[in-house]
């Protein structure tokens, strides 16, 4: 993907100033007049632009939060492959396309052979399975490989390892995201851990019936996924088979918390089939890779004009169709405005104000 990117202060036909100061005498003072009075009548040389400052296409931190509860041993409604391996599949299909690009780690919740009989069942490691770095699909992928599907989903605390994990590392101009990628609710509450349901899927607990929404740790885990995008690191959230109303809802408020909400459909990745679970992945890394800037030098106003490819992009904090800031310094694009930034050629750039 080739990026052309620039920010000029005030440059430009849309403004009909010159960057380039006048090289014409004044229109009031004689063109014969000598040495001395232009001594003494000072040159108008006009507006003064700041130097133009180079956009950096910025290299994000992706870290994977990867649900490896005993129901993803279940096969997807329109395949045979299980949802697990149809997990492993995606990731092997999207990672190599950026693992250049894009520093990948990953956790895996909960830890290996998780049971209720030994009391792991709702365990997450402390550490990361594989730490953040370029190069690491193959890792990844040998990690899944590794250890079958077991035990609840305590999505809430492996949040909470990724966030602390993302920040440790974090580094002006390198955007950061953790993307949650889940067959269900999360459960796990602390809560309930003496109750007969305590890590239970709540599908299972309903079958069993008992409320499901006994089993949820919606409120903890919506929590902190606010508490990670308030520190800057936002969540996608991709749900394979979820269809049940009650789950639906408690992902939508998962993915609207992690303040990146798709524009259109479910505000979550609804994913139904391996092809769905590929593209989902690469196109949150897409997005993560592609639409993140940051300046090689100082902005010289505090309202830059964001130019791709002659467009004027609108500011959009609800991160729909514009621009935002983000919290590590860069000039991050979303929804047709990102996807205009990443066609071929494109010159993406700021326009500051001459002055």
């Amino acid at each position: 993907m080739l990026f052309a990117a620039v920010a000029c202060a005030g440059c430009g036909a849309r403004t009909g100033l010159d960057v380039e100061p006048s090289r014409e005498p004044d229109a009031g003072r004689p063109r014969d007049a000598g040495h001395d009075s232009t001594v003494d009548a000072p040159f108008d040389a006009g507006p003064t632009c700041a130097p133009d400052v180079a956009l950096l296409p910025a290299h994000a931190d992706v870290l994977l939060v990867l649900d490896r509860s005993g129901s993803m041993t279940r096969a997807l409604a329109s395949s045979s492959a299980t949802r697990w391996d149809a997990l492993e599949s995606a990731l092997a299909t999207a990672l190599p396309a950026f693992d250049a690009n894009v520093a990948f780690g990953a956790t895996i919740f909960p830890i290996p052979n998780a049971t209720i009989e030994a009391g792991t069942v709702c365990s997450v490691g402390a550490m990361l399975d594989v730490p953040v770095g370029l190069g690491t699909a193959p890792a990844i992928l040998a990690t899944l490989r590794a250890h079958a599907p077991s035990g609840g989903t305590p999505t809430a605390d492996a949040i909470s390892v990724a966030t602390s994990a993302l920040a440790a590392r974090s580094h002006v101009g390198v955007p950061q995201a953790i993307v949650l990628a889940t067959d269900g609710g999360p459960n796990c509450d602390p809560a309930d851990r003496t109750e007969p349901w305590f890590g239970q899927a709540p599908e299972t607990c309903a079958e069993s019936g008992v409320d499901p929404h006994l089993c949820l740790d919606d409120g903890r885990t919506i929590d902190r996924i606010g508490r990670a995008l308030a520190s800057g690191i936002p969540t996608y959230v991709i749900a394979m088979d979820v269809t049940e109303p009650y789950l639906v809802d408690v992902l939508d408020r998962m993915a609207i918390a992690g303040g990146r909400a798709r524009a259109t459909g479910e505000p979550f990745y609804d994913v139904r089939n391996p092809d769905d679970l590929t593209a989902a992945f690469g196109d949150i890394a897409t997005r993560v890779s592609s639409c993140s800037f940051f300046p090689d030098g100082p902005v010289s106003t505090d309202a830059p004009i964001v130019d791709v490819g002659g467009t004027i992009i609108a500011r959009d904090d609800t991160r729909t169709n514009g621009w935002t800031l983000g919290s590590s310094g860069t000039f991050d694009l979303y929804g047709p405005a990102c996807a205009l930034a990443m066609r071929m050629g494109v010159v993406v750039r700021i326009d500051g104000v001459c002055r």
